[in-house]
């Protein structure tokens, strides 16, 4: 009911709903308030931007996250730098909402990090969120490099020794969360990683 709620009922309303969201709307890390957010901003509040500087002053993961979401939306060089700084942040789920947040902006500079963040990482959780980041790009040239980095795990995959259980399981865990990443993609390099994954008998 919340969803539809959200989606439906409130923005068929419009901008006479401001009073009502603003009433309620707290500084406070629930789903609720997070919903309220969303949709003051999906409204045109004037005052969201000094509304995302108050969240960013406090700890507020979730709002921050949403935030996050709402500042890609501006695309120029000032926006980015933060979005960019905050894929260091500490808290899991800000990091996961500015890798979308770069997907979404979709500059040169914004894929080159998220690439850097993807090529170095070495952590499963963070693994998973690039990787649901990743899947966002849209500009197939952008995309490519991705293609290649697989390719090029599929191959390292190949060539672990099966008597090397630890480091097989942990490319094999690796190259499943790649794997998703490219979900959907209409691109010659993925076809022909999945051609050679399929034909592959070592690998099946």
């Amino acid at each position: 009911l919340a969803d539809y709620v959200e989606e439906t009922i409130i923005p068929t309303c419009g901008k006479a709903m401001l009073p009502f969201l603003l009433s309620d709307f707290r500084l406070e890390d629930k789903t609720e308030h997070v919903r309220r957010l969303r949709l003051l901003h999906q409204l045109g509040y004037e005052g969201i931007d000094a509304l995302v500087d108050k969240i960013f002053a406090e700890n507020l993961p979730n709002l921050q996250a949403e935030a996050v979401i709402i500042l890609s939306d501006k695309k120029d060089e000032k926006t980015e730098d933060f979005i960019i700084s905050l894929t260091s942040d500490k808290n899991k789920v800000v990091r996961g909402a500015a890798y979308k947040a770069l997907a979404k902006l979709g500059t040169q500079r914004s894929i080159d990090k998220l690439y850097e963040l993807y090529n170095t990482n070495k952590q499963k959780g963070n693994a998973e969120l690039l990787a649901e980041a990743i899947a966002k790009v849209a500009t197939p040239e952008y995309f490519l490099p991705f293609v290649e980095k697989i390719q090029e795990r599929y191959q390292q995959l190949l060539t672990i020794d099966d008597s090397d259980e630890k480091a097989l399981s942990a490319a094999f865990e690796r190259f499943v969360i790649d794997i998703d990443i490219l979900a959907n993609k209409d691109c010659e390099g993925v076809y022909a990683l999945f051609a050679e994954m399929l034909q592959n008998k070592e690998f099946n």
